[in-house]
């Protein structure tokens, strides 16, 4: 995987990681999967934004401090 994808042209360019645009990716996908499964079974999908929202941030917060400790 490339590390830098592009780079955006604000300023003195603003570069777009493949490792962060990966995730987002793979998040996005996630929440679609979710929310169409928890259409089937009756489940409010407001439910599932807020599971993806906390675990989203709980992830890189705990991911950032592994990387620190």
């Amino acid at each position: 995987m490339k590390p830098i994808l592009f780079e955006l042209p604000y300023g003195s360019g603003f570069p777009v990681f493949g490792f962060i645009c990966m995730m987002v990716i793979g998040f996005v996908v996630s929440l679609l999967y979710a929310v169409k499964r928890a259409k089937k079974r009756l489940v409010p999908t407001s439910c599932i934004f807020d599971c993806v929202l906390l675990v989203a941030v709980t992830g890189f917060i705990g991911a950032r401090l592994f990387y620190l400790y």
